[in-house]
């Protein structure tokens, strides 16, 4: 059996693709601004690793979305995704890699796709070019090369005569641009309101590379937010851009007499020891009489640096507590502020991961 490296060697264009067995072009749109196109192939299941002739470049965007069949012997029958029955197998080398998935349409980016020695830990080293893509996946390449397709078999490095059917993937190269849908940021709602209030929702949504092409929440912007329900409530917005990328950001908020905000915190990553930056959390008092605080305290890994919150806070009155995250183990580790109150205790739930 031929070496995948010669195969792959004799495979780089598009003219002889047909010829050794490779990824049958079936469509392909014009080049659009930007370098944008749309390639349409047929990889079947042997060979097992096919060029697609689609080179990309180095940060430019591709989506990638496959469907079909391919059968490996008389055994299994698979679609891009792979089969979970095969998870663990001790001669799927790209158990790592791919997290279990075996059968799994996989990507390569680069000259050819062959690495190492079959039957070594190291045959696929993630940082190398390899990129999971199962029945769809869209990412920025790190590297420039020709886009390869391969099936995640027998470590896909040699061609497996028993295999049979195949996949069809629809490329789609945007040219060099990101894959992130428009920045959202809202200014309101995000903290306490009485109940029954009137007031606006406040949010904008903003892209530095492409057209926002929508921008929602469950009201207009400069619409009033529902203020009918007391307790805690979510407003989330969603955006998308002229290429459909799209993005969506969620605040919590709450509408009552009494209430903290934000209602949960997360902090970034701290090392196991050290404190991180204080966080500041607001106790709003929409009564029109005072508000008597009888305790501020931390559970989990989370301590009290300051606060402004005394055993009173007067009417339609705000004041802050900073918290600090101090891990005290690696992993996700989870707390709450508790502020005891003449209104009910008023609770907000901490996050962070120590490293």
């Amino acid at each position: 059996m031929k070496h995948l490296a010669y195969i792959a060697r004799a495979c780089l264009t598009a003219t002889v693709l047909a010829a050794c067995g490779g990824a049958t072009v079936l469509q392909q749109s014009a080049q659009g601004a930007g370098g944008a196109r749309t390639v349409e192939v047929r990889v079947p299941a042997n060979p097992l690793w096919l060029n697609t002739g689609v080179s990309v470049s180095k940060g430019e965007a591709v989506s990638i979305a496959a469907s079909g069949t391919w059968c490996f012997g008389s055994r299994d029958c698979n679609g891009p995704d792979g089969s979970p029955t095969y998870f663990n197998l001790w001669w799927d080398e790209f158990e790592v890699f791919d997290l279990g998935d075996h059968a799994r349409l996989l990507g390569f980016i680069g000259s050819y796709p062959y690495q190492g020695k079959w039957g070594k830990a190291s045959f696929f080293p993630q940082t190398s070019g390899y990129l999971s893509i199962g029945s769809g996946q869209t990412f920025v390449a790190a590297r420039a090369g020709q886009l390869w397709l391969g099936i995640n078999d027998d470590a896909v490095s040699k061609n497996d005569g028993d295999n049979s059917g195949a996949l069809h993937p629809v490329i789609i190269t945007t040219g060099r641009r990101d894959v992130t849908g428009p920045i959202i940021k809202i200014k309101a709602p995000t903290t306490v309101y009485p109940l029954d209030s009137t007031t606006a929702a406040h949010y904008s949504c903003t892209d530095p590379d492409d057209a926002v092409a929508s921008c929602a929440g469950p009201v207009a912007s400069g619409r009033p937010f529902n203020t009918s329900r007391s307790g805690p409530s979510i407003f989330t917005v969603v955006a998308s851009d002229s290429h459909g990328n799209v993005s969506s950001a969620t605040v919590s908020y709450t509408v009552g007499s009494v209430g903290v905000a934000p209602l949960v915190y997360p902090f970034k990553p701290q090392s196991v020891g050290t404190a991180s930056a204080a966080k500041t959390v607001r106790l709003f008092n929409r009564q029109t009489t005072a508000l008597n605080i009888s305790s501020t305290s931390t559970t989990g890994d989370f301590k009290v640096t300051a606060t402004t919150c005394g055993s009173v806070l007067a009417a339609e009155k705000s004041c802050s507590t900073n918290v600090a995250f101090v891990p005290s183990t690696t992993g996700s580790r989870q707390g709450q502020l508790q502020v005891q109150t003449d209104a009910g205790a008023q609770s907000v739930i901490l996050v962070g991961v120590g490293k």
